[in-house]
């Protein structure tokens, strides 16, 4: 009898936390982390009975019933009695009609032994994932079932695995951190998933995080650091073998013949500017062919076939770097081996020369040298024709003027226009020249334009407001539109004036704009002030860079993307990705575009990340917020800039360059969704992806 009324009381307990206390929406979040705790806290052989019992009689509670007794098994890793339990519910339309009933079954399959077909369970879960596309818990799934099922699988089944699945489940659990972004579980699942693509710093830092955000206040933490212990360990083991892998694959080298040495080009003058061409042996025949275009194209270069005998070799190829006007690295599997690659490329960074990354092959570069290699513009040979890789080859290098028979598109429509002067700015007696400027609206109404070119006696600046996300205005025009607009005021007013350093002048103009925003509560009326910029503070010359534009500095590149605008980026890629599958065509996409409505509302959303100290903030002009993440750059004299907005996915050192690279890019990925990642394509009355701007200057 006290059995009855002890189990009584139990059950009272587990339908009034059901009835009143659960939220029951299954799709939310929330329902799957409250009932978890629940269960958790009546896992007690009475409470098991109690479930049983409710789950049993069929009433109003039985699949909460259920679902607390699945996850007690789960986590006791009781997976007989699970699979019993999910066999029986497969029976019963009262619970395997949930919608979170397949979410159970597929993680008893990724954590339990039991055979299952690889891809069928990867399909479900990412169906689940799309189904419920902001309940964190379901993207979750899927990315782990990817990453236990990469590390379970058989060797020959990874390949096909990691081709078919790896975008999705980076994707998955980047949505997942995003949705959740304190869960320590997430990061982990991310670090697993990176390191099969041989990413082991990023990894490394992944499961570090994990560890220090786990709370240590919970019942089993213990447990949950000695699983991240276990997955640092396996994470270890697979850079292991991939470092031996590596190095196995490199004796099988190929050797250099007679033919290929007696043809070697040889160009170098040793008084005209030159390219500097740091490459492997190993790839001397490819090499060569690069190079005899370039002797052809009349391009001065120097390598290692110059090299004089009996020299020290090594003090001659430092001289070289230090005098080149590029350093042009080709790279390969060989190449990114080669330790004396790898070592002419750093002293090249060293010394600020400008690289020219030339890819003969698809290559993985390792985590080092992607670091080294980023923010400069990369030729993917490999992918290109004979004749499209010979024009880009010849476009790149004119940049560093090394040879001056090079015709840069004289019949590009940017060159008929004639190059606003700063003459024109009457006010203005710089201590630059202005050599070329331009800005035009993405559309075909110049007024839309929410870029903003600013040449005033203190400040050159390019300002990019940012793009609507909704039809809201105030005196017809944007909360993008407004914010470049007054910011330009302030630089050209003397509201930011010339001795201000970056911290004030950048806390001004924040101020400034989230004044005007209260003043005519535009907040209030859904329009939000935002923009990026790129100044140039001609007193302290210096570079500040808020946001998303970009510069160029003696050829240098610099450009700072957004973390989320990456990731919603692939998401919309991975989106198209799948349109296209299931029967849609680019043109109908270009129409309407799907794929971006599915990120609209992230998008949307993304202002509440501006000015944020976390992983996803980013620093911005805005009607919210302190600025953060400003970037300062030093301009010696005699330097050359640019500055440009990111309307230019490839930004070169002239304007005609630059348009050539657009123009290319809309005609062969309009949806920008293959070479040039984004968040939108080429929309509706629009002839560009942008609104753009681009100003070259010189400091004298």
């Amino acid at each position: 009898m006290s059995k009855y009324n002890d189990m009584k009381t139990i059950i009272e307990d587990i339908i009034e936390f059901f009835s009143k206390k659960l939220n029951r929406d299954e799709k939310a979040r929330t329902y799957e982390k409250e009932i978890t705790r629940f269960a958790y806290s009546h896992s007690s052989e009475d409470g098991l009975l109690a479930f049983t019992k409710l789950m049993q009689e069929g009433q109003e509670f039985s699949y909460e019933a259920f679902f607390c007794l699945a996850t007690i098994y789960r986590h006791n890793r009781d997976f007989t009695k699970l699979w019993n339990l999910i066999s029986e519910a497969e029976h019963r339309t009262d619970l395997n009609s949930h919608v979170s009933f397949s979410h159970i079954r597929i993680m008893y399959e990724t954590h339990s032994e039991s055979l299952y077909d690889y891809d069928l369970l990867l399909n479900t879960a990412h169906q689940s994932a799309c189904d419920l596309f902001q309940n964190s818990g379901y993207h979750h799934t899927f990315a782990n079932a990817f990453a236990t099922i990469c590390e379970k699988c058989l060797p020959e089944d990874l390949e096909v695995i990691v081709d078919t699945w790896y975008d999705s489940a980076l994707y998955c659990v980047n949505k997942a951190i995003s949705l959740e972004p304190d869960y320590a579980k997430y990061h982990c699942t991310k670090a697993r998933i990176v390191s099969i693509k041989h990413h082991f710093e990023e990894a490394s830092d992944l499961m570090l995080k994990a560890i220090d955000m786990e709370d240590s206040k919970k019942p089993d933490y213990a447990l949950l650091i000695g699983n991240y212990q276990y997955y640092r360990i396996l994470i270890a083991m697979r850079k292991q073998q991939w470092q031996v892998d590596r190095r196995l694959g490199n004796i099988q080298t190929t050797p250099v013949t007679k033919d290929a040495q007696k043809d070697a080009p040889g160009n170098f003058h040793s008084l005209r500017p030159y390219v500097f061409i740091s490459y492997s042996h190993n790839d001397v025949q490819s090499v060569h062919s690069i190079l005899q275009e370039m002797s052809k194209a009349g391009l001065n270069y120097w390598y290692d076939k110059e090299l004089q005998t009996g020299s020290d070799w090594t003090e001659e190829l430092g001289e070289k770097i230090l005098n080149s006007e590029m350093v042009m690295v080709m790279l390969s599997n060989s190449a990114v081996l080669s330790r004396n690659v790898r070592n002419e490329i750093t002293m090249a960074l060293n010394h600020k020369k400008r690289i020219l990354p030339v890819f003969l092959e698809e290559v993985e570069l390792s985590p080092g040298a992607e670091l080294q290699l980023q923010g400069f513009h990369w030729l993917l040979k490999y992918q290109m024709s004979a004749e499209l890789f010979r024009q880009k080859l010849r476009e790149t290098l004119a940049v560093v003027r090394v040879s001056s028979s090079i015709e840069l598109h004289p019949g590009h429509p940017s060159l008929t226009q004639e190059p606003t002067s700063y003459d024109s700015f009457s006010h203005y007696t710089p201590t630059y020249g202005i050599i070329e400027q331009f800005c035009a609206s993405k559309t075909v109404v110049p007024d839309s334009c929410e870029d903003v070119i600013v040449c005033s006696d203190n400040y050159i600046a390019v300002i990019d407001g940012a793009t609507s996300k909704t039809d809201n205005r105030f005196q017809g025009k944007t909360g993008g539109k407004i914010a470049a607009e007054l910011i330009a005021s302030y630089l050209q007013t003397g509201i930011i004036d010339s001795n201000m350093d970056y911290k004030t002048a950048t806390c001004r103009i924040q101020a400034e704009l989230q004044a005007f925003a209260q003043e005519h509560q535009l907040e209030q009326q859904g329009i939000h002030l935002c923009a990026s910029a790129v100044i140039y503070s001609i007193a302290k010359r210096q570079i500040w860079e808020v946001g998303d534009c970009q510069f160029l500095l003696n050829g240098k590149h610099y450009t700072f993307y957004k973390k989320v605008d990456v990731i919603l980026s692939d998401a919309r890629s991975l989106a198209i990705h799948m349109l296209l599958q299931s029967g849609h065509t680019e043109e109908e996409l270009l129409k309407e575009d799907l794929a971006r409505k599915l990120i609209l509302d992230e998008l949307k959303m993304q202002q509440y990340l501006e000015n944020r100290d976390d992983e996803y903030g980013y620093g911005v002009f805005s009607s919210q917020g302190s600025v953060k993440n400003v970037s300062v750059t030093d301009v010696p004299p005699g330097s050359e800039v640019v500055l440009a907005s990111d309307g230019y996915p490839e930004l070169f050192g002239t304007l005609a360059e630059s348009e050539a690279r657009l123009d290319e890019l809309i005609r062969l990925d309009p949806l920008c969704y293959k070479i040039y990642k984004s968040t939108k394509g080429l929309m509706d009355m629009c002839t560009h992806f942008d609104d753009r701007s681009y100003i070259r200057f010189k400091v004298e």
